[in-house]
């Protein structure tokens, strides 16, 4: 009986040695597996880190004589995450033409090309004082040209071999050519503020000038309109004199209306609007002229 338990244990046990031993080395690949996994998700990461944002929408002037260029410069855009609008232009005609038809985001120009260079079409753009961001795409370019491109205006330089540069360099551009828009239109209304500061200080001085001058004009009037009334008093009612009198007394009230005026332009009140019978006012001011 001994011998038959053993022999049942031990065949038990080499039934089941294959499926151990199976275990025993999907196991052993197991955490090779995970740090595969793991770093191929983090070079996909690193390679394209924009991938899954919302396509942005991206209207690009290329200034490029090859045709191949700028669709692996497109591809490379596209997978950064921008939804490109282009256009390609090869030489000075086509680029101002282009300039002045549409709106573009960003200007992408190889360095040299036949008859046409960055160069060129960074002074054209600098004389029409635009300001739209312009990255030189080459795969020529030195290290003084590029240099001299970014003093000329050139706001950076990707070379062709190294286009995973040029994704976040368009983004960034976009975003400073966003803040200068903004310093600019801030700057434009700090201007404005300050012409309306300088306007109301004018007019405050203009209504304190008013308000002295009608102060004294009016006092002035007060002793005409006095001395008018006594000449009317004394003065029989059919007289020439006792008319002229009353043209006196007449032109001195509206003079004190005018007063008033100054006087609520200077407190700068709203003043009422009335209608005027015109007739009535000229035959009113008739024996003045």
């Amino acid at each position: 009986m001994a011998a038959v338990r053993w022999q049942a244990r031990h065949a038990s046990s080499m039934e089941c040695t294959p499926y151990i031993e199976e275990s025993r080395a999907i196991l052993r690949v197991l955490p090779a597996v995970a740090v595969y996994s793991v770093a191929g998700c983090l070079c996909t990461a690193a390679t394209y880190p924009m991938a899954h944002r919302p396509p942005n929408a991206l209207r690009v002037l290329f200034v490029e004589d090859s045709p191949d260029d700028a669709e692996l410069i497109r591809r490379e855009l596209g997978r950064f995450g921008f939804e490109c609008e282009s256009k390609s232009v090869e030489n000075r005609a086509d680029f101002v033409s282009a300039l002045k038809s549409g709106e573009w985001d960003v200007i992408l120009s190889d360095h040299s090309m036949k008859g046409f260079n960055s160069t060129e079409a960074l002074r054209i753009l600098r004389d029409q004082r635009s300001d739209i961001p312009f990255i030189i795409v080459s795969g020529t370019i030195g290290e003084d040209s590029a240099v001299e491109a970014m003093r000329a205006g050139a706001h950076d330089y990707v070379l062709k071999h190294n286009l995973r540069r040029l994704g976040p360099a368009v983004e960034r551009e976009l975003r400073e050519a966003a803040n200068r828009r903004m310093q600019r239109s801030t700057e434009a209304a700090l201007h404005a503020s300050e012409n309306r500061l300088r306007h109301a200080q004018k007019m405050e001085s203009v209504g304190r000038l008013a308000s002295g001058i009608a102060h004294d004009f009016n006092n002035l009037l007060t002793v005409i309109l006095g001395f008018s009334e006594f000449l009317i008093e004394r003065l029989p009612p059919g007289e020439d004199l006792h008319r002229d009198a009353s043209e006196i007394r007449s032109a001195a009230q509206r003079a004190t209306g005018l007063t008033k005026q100054l006087l609520a332009f200077s407190r700068q009140q709203v003043l009422e609007r009335r209608v005027v019978a015109l007739v009535a006012a000229v035959n009113h001011l008739q024996p003045m002229i």
